[in-house]
């Protein structure tokens, strides 16, 4: 391993490719859950009858849809909490 002096093009360049790296894994966790999200949604709208065999209508739909858009938004919330926490360390 190869220590440059802060004022060098290649510490500078590594720092840079360090810092984009790091955020790419936060960006690409971020659409794959994006897309859970979407697919999983339309799983739910979609569907005719759910585990417990009961038909589903427009007000079952809208609460499953509800009920998963809440346990998503705190799994947001945990992602943001996190990132505050790793920013401050």
């Amino acid at each position: 391993f190869v220590k440059y002096s802060k004022n060098s093009i290649h510490y500078i360049i590594s720092e840079r490719i360090y810092h984009i790296m790091k955020h790419k894994k936060w960006f690409i966790f971020n659409i794959l859950s994006s897309v859970l999200f979407l697919v999983v949604s339309i799983f739910l709208w979609f569907r005719h009858v759910d585990g417990s065999g009961a038909i589903m209508n427009t007000k079952l739909r809208l609460l499953n849809l509800a009920i998963w858009f809440i346990f998503f938004t705190i799994m947001v919330l945990v992602e943001f909490i996190i990132i505050r926490i790793s920013k401050h360390v």
